[in-house]
């Protein structure tokens, strides 16, 4: 059992990142801490945060390839613990522990694509190839029936379509967003996935969406795609099957920071 006041409880409260158990074995620690830590089967620690609170800790051993493991490799470590933090608060309430445990069987569902869903990221050649591949998890992972993804032209600055499965092709080929537009800069200033309240009736959309399409709409809700500071892109979520939940929300975000270095490298 490891307890707050213990130093090892106290490392993990005050770390953000995955930590080699070996790194610690220098500390002043109780006979039960070094054990575990000792253990051949304890390579990593990782820290779980839940609205930035210290929650708990998870231990995973060596790579059954027996090799280290790699930058990629914590990244997929830390979208797995945060989608688990996100519902380990809420586990313990015995009012709601039954929907809980139904959404985080979802959220685990979904995360065990999230490793194929990197390597087919991380190896897109292409924008083509990067946009079949999101599309595909946004279809079978996130329930999102319609969506239209746009990137960011770097010599107009304008945002324009480079994908959709719902748009008209008189539409795909007009519609662009200046980075100076009204719904470009509160998406800049969110870094969060933003849904636009009454869109049918926004101004800078009727400009190039047609009536019919926007009533065609359920929502419109953004994802931004944020790399050093710069939105490359962003996808529009026009119809989904099921409704988000916010872990699902945070799920999502997690997975696009990945993608966002990469479409800027491939535009």
């Amino acid at each position: 059992v490891i307890k707050k006041g213990d130093t090892l409880y106290s490392l993990l409260e005050s770390e953000k990142d995955v930590i080699y158990a070996r790194d610690l074995l220098d500390k002043d620690l109780k006979d039960r801490e070094r054990v575990l830590l000792a253990n051949p089967l304890t390579e990593i620690l990782i820290p779980i945060r839940v609205m930035d609170q210290f929650s708990g800790f998870i231990v995973a051993g060596k790579m059954i390839s027996g090799e280290d493991y790699t930058e990629k490799d914590f990244e997929f470590l830390q979208i797995l613990v945060e989608v688990s933090g996100n519902f380990l608060s809420k586990l313990f309430d015995s009012e709601n522990l039954s929907n809980e445990v139904s959404e985080l069987n979802k959220i685990i569902h979904s995360s065990s694509s999230i490793t194929d869903f990197t390597d087919k990221v991380y190896t897109s050649k292409s924008l083509d190839e990067l946009y079949d591949v999101i599309s595909e998890n946004l279809i079978n992972d996130f329930k999102v029936s319609s969506f239209t993804f746009m990137i960011l032209d770097v010599k107009s600055m304008d945002y324009k379509v480079f994908g959709s499965n719902f748009l008209m092709p008189d539409t795909l080929g007009k519609l662009r967003l200046s980075k100076d537009s009204k719904i470009i800069t509160m998406i800049s200033q969110v870094s969060d996935v933003y849904r636009i309240e009454n869109f049918q009736s926004n101004a800078e959309l009727n400009a190039y969406i047609s009536a019919q399409e926007l009533a065609a709409m359920s929502e419109f809700t953004v994802i931004p795609l944020i790399n050093i500071g710069r939105m490359v892109g962003l996808f529009i979520i026009h119809k989904v099957s099921t409704e988000w939940s916010p872990g699902f929300k945070r799920t999502i975000l997690s997975l696009f920071n990945i993608v966002a270095p990469i479409i800027a490298n491939l535009v």
